[in-house]
This record gives C-alpha cells, sequence and structure tokens, in this order.
C-alpha cells in the first residue's frame, strides 16, 4: 500500500512540474519572445532544480511551446463552440456582430484575472510574430476547426464585391484582434487582480469596430486597386490557417 501512495506521490508531483513549467513558459515567452530563449530561465522560474526538467517533461522547446497551448486551447474552444451553437440556433437573424462576437468574445476571455497571472494572449501574439514555424501550423490546425466555421459565416456576411479583399480583410482583423487584446492583457493589474478588472468596455468597442470593418462597403477606389494588382503583398495570417 506505501508503494501505491509512494507512485501516486511522485505522479502527483511529475504533474505538478509539468503545470509549472508550462506557466513559467508562457509568461517567459510572452514577455520576452522566443528568439534566444533561455530554457535554463524557465525552469529556474517554475522553481526546478533539474537542468533536464524541460527534456525529461517535454522532450524539446518546441514541445513545450505546443503543451501551453495543449493547457490553453481546450477551455476557450469549448466557450467558442457554445457560442457557434448560439449562432445557428440564429441562423436566419444573425448579424454581423453576432458572428464577431463569437470570434473575440471566447479568447477574451483570457482576460479574466487569474491567481498566476494573465499571459496567454500575449504568448500567442509572440507566437505569431516570431514564433517557430512548425508550432505556429500547430496552432493553426489546434485552432481550425472553431474558427473554420466562423469565417465560413463572415464570409458570407461581407460585401460581395471580391473574395481576394474579404480574405484580406478577415486576415487584417484576426491581426487587429490577437494585438489588442495583448495590449488589453498587459494593461491588467499584475498584482491582486480582481474580476472586476476585466475590460468589458474595451473588448465590447472592439467587437463593435471588427464587426463594423467588416461589414464596410469597399470604397471604389479600393475595388479599382483590387482589379488592377498583381502585387501579392497584402495581409496574411499569420498562423497560416485557414483562408492563406
Amino acid at each position: 500500500m506505501s508503494e501505491v501512495r509512494s507512485g501516486q506521490a511522485r505522479q502527483s508531483r511529475s504533474g505538478g512540474a509539468r503545470r509549472q513549467l508550462i506557466l513559467a513558459a508562457e509568461q517567459y515567452f510572452a514577455l520576452r519572445g522566443f528568439i534566444g530563449a533561455s530554457l535554463k530561465d524557465i525552469q529556474e522560474a517554475a522553481g526546478q532544480r533539474n537542468a533536464s526538467a524541460v527534456h525529461y517533461h517535454f522532450g524539446s522547446r518546441d514541445q513545450l511551446i505546443e503543451a501551453i497551448l495543449d493547457y490553453r486551447i481546450p477551455p476557450y474552444a469549448d466557450k467558442r463552440l457554445a457560442r457557434m451553437e448560439m449562432l445557428e440556433r440564429k441562423r436566419g437573424s444573425l448579424t454581423m456582430r453576432d458572428v464577431v462576437a463569437a470570434w473575440i468574445r471566447p479568447l477574451a476571455e483570457e482576460l479574466r484575472p487569474r491567481p498566476d497571472g494573465n499571459y496567454y494572449i500575449r504568448f500567442l501574439d509572440q507566437l505569431r510574430r516570431n514564433g517557430p514555424v512548425e508550432v505556429r501550423a500547430r496552432a493553426a490546425n489546434l485552432q481550425l476547426i472553431g474558427y473554420g466555421a466562423i469565417f465560413d459565416l463572415l464570409m458570407k456576411q461581407m460585401p460581395a464585391a471580391s473574395q481576394r479583399l474579404n480574405r484580406s480583410r478577415l486576415a487584417l482583423t484576426a491581426e487587429l484582434i490577437l494585438s489588442s487584446l495583448a495590449q488589453l492583457e498587459a494593461a491588467l493589474p499584475a498584482d491582486e487582480a480582481r474580476p472586476e478588472d476585466y475590460p468589458a468596455l474595451a473588448v465590447s468597442n472592439l467587437v463593435d469596430y471588427a464587426a463594423a470593418g467588416l461589414a464596410a462597403e469597399p470604397d471604389a477606389e479600393t475595388v479599382a486597386l483590387e482589379r488592377s494588382s498583381t502585387s501579392g503583398t497584402d495581409f496574411h495570417f499569420s498562423f497560416h490557417g485557414p483562408l492563406t
């Protein structure tokens, strides 16, 4: 019996160490980025004296980054799916704002203050800027199901002028959403954040702004330039997900 308890204790300690490494890495990458990242600093921040702790629990730096995604994505993916079910029930009376809210609000829930701090949105923002290419592709795959359905609905709600313009607008809006939420996260109190610190007004304003931009008819100049332009320089999805 004592051997069983000992094994359970070791497993509990291992699970605790793994979680502490995930949280420490999330904060490290959110604040410092991925270029020149120090696994030693992450291990020390997680309270791990074993110099090989990251390799023991995850195998590599990239697998540690993927573990952060695996840890964070399921809860807000469930919230997004719940919102999609609500949209399905409103199918005949959907507005652009309804669909944009389903895009933004589940991720914005990550702004609700946590005892261990809020770093995930800034981690994602750093990942889109300078994260490993393979991990960015994994991030796209993990989020594809929910976002793919949302983008399909948005494309149907947007002006019918041009698929190219609409794809560009979606990519631009994705950049705007992530960078804006990252700024809001950085502005949260670093210590003793309270539930009322959730930036409800700013999030609602962001939903309004994004919905209005996606619904706006393109100017005649934009339409003419789109028809004559052969340049590939445009807005594209950083995570190389749907509609790239």
